[in-house]
C-alpha cells in the first residue's frame, strides 16, 4: 500500500487535534453564576445566606456531632456494609477501600484507571500501594466497566468503531486492556454509518473541507478511522456531489 504524504499525515492530525479541543471546551467550559433579578453579587448573597442560618442546617440527634462513633468507626462501618473484607487493614488502607467503591458507583473505570484515580494527587492522593491493594479487595467487573465506558463515550461524541477502542484502552483514555475495550464495543449495539455522519457534522461546524478531505479526514488513522465505505456515506448524507 501506498504510504500517504507525511504533510496530509499532519493536516489530517491537526484537524482531529482542532475538533477534540472544540469538542472537550463544549463539555468542560464552565458556566456563569449570574443573578438576573438583582445587582447583588453572588459571593454577597452568599455570605448573607450564611450570616443567616436556617432551622434546616440545626444539628439533629442523628448528626456526627450528636454521636460518640469515631470517624474511623464509620468508615469500617460503611465498608462492611458491602462484601470486602477489611480484615487487618490500617485506617488509611480502609478509606482507600471506601473510596475505591464510591468512584466505581459513580463512574466507570478501568483496573489501571482507577488505581491511578486513588493515587494521584488531583485524586484520592492514596500511596499507589493502597491503591492497588484497595482496587484488588473489591469486587469488580471490568469488562462492565468497560462496556459502561463505551456507552458514556458515545453519549457525548461520535466515534468509529475502532476509535472506541482506541480510546478506550489507550494509556490517554481509560486504560482498559484491549480485549475488554473490543468486548466491550462489540456488546453495543450501534450504526457506524450513523456514527460517521455524525462525525462529518461535527468536523463541519469546526471549519469548511472538500468532499475528499472529508473522506480522509473521517477515514484516515490520523483522523476518526471510520471505513472508507462509511466515510463515503457520510459525505453522501452531508450533501456532496
Amino acid at each position: 500500500m501506498k504510504e500517504k504524504p507525511k504533510k496530509k499525515r499532519k493536516y489530517l492530525g491537526i484537524l482531529g487535534a482542532i475538533f477534540a479541543l472544540v469538542i472537550l471546551g463544549a463539555i468542560f467550559t464552565p458556566s456563569q453564576e449570574t443573578d438576573l433579578a438583582s445587582n447583588t453579587p453572588i459571593s454577597q448573597q452568599t455570605e448573607a445566606a450564611v450570616s443567616e442560618p436556617s432551622a434546616d442546617f440545626a444539628p439533629s440527634q442523628e448528626t456526627d456531632l450528636a454521636s460518640n462513633t469515631s470517624t474511623s468507626q464509620q468508615t469500617e462501618a460503611a465498608v462492611s456494609e458491602s462484601s470486602t473484607d477489611v480484615d487487618g487493614l490500617t485506617l488509611n488502607q480502609i478509606n482507600a477501600v471506601a473510596q475505591a467503591e464510591l468512584y466505581i458507583r459513580t463512574m466507570p473505570f478501568s483496573r489501571d484507571g482507577l488505581i491511578e484515580q486513588l493515587s494521584s494527587p488531583f485524586g484520592g492522593n492514596f500511596s499507589r500501594e493502597d491503591s492497588i491493594l484497595a482496587v484488588d479487595r473489591i469486587t469488580v467487573d471490568w469488562y462492565e466497566q468497560a462496556v459502561r465506558s463505551a456507552e458514556t463515550y458515545l453519549a457525548v461524541m461520535s466515534m468509529s468503531r475502532q476509535g472506541l477502542i482506541d480510546q478506550l484502552s489507550s494509556d490517554f483514555g481509560s486504560r482498559f486492556t484491549v480485549a475488554q475495550a473490543t468486548h466491550a464495543v462489540d456488546s453495543i449495539t450501534v450504526d457506524w454509518y450513523y456514527q460517521a455522519v455524525r462525525s462529518a457534522e461535527s468536523y463541519l461546524a469546526v471549519m469548511p473541507m472538500s468532499r475528499q478531505s472529508l473522506i480522509d479526514q473521517l477515514s484516515s488513522d490520523f483522523g476518526s478511522k471510520f471505513t472508507e465505505a462509511q466515510a463515503i456515506h457520510a459525505a453522501d448524507v452531508i450533501g456532496f456531489d
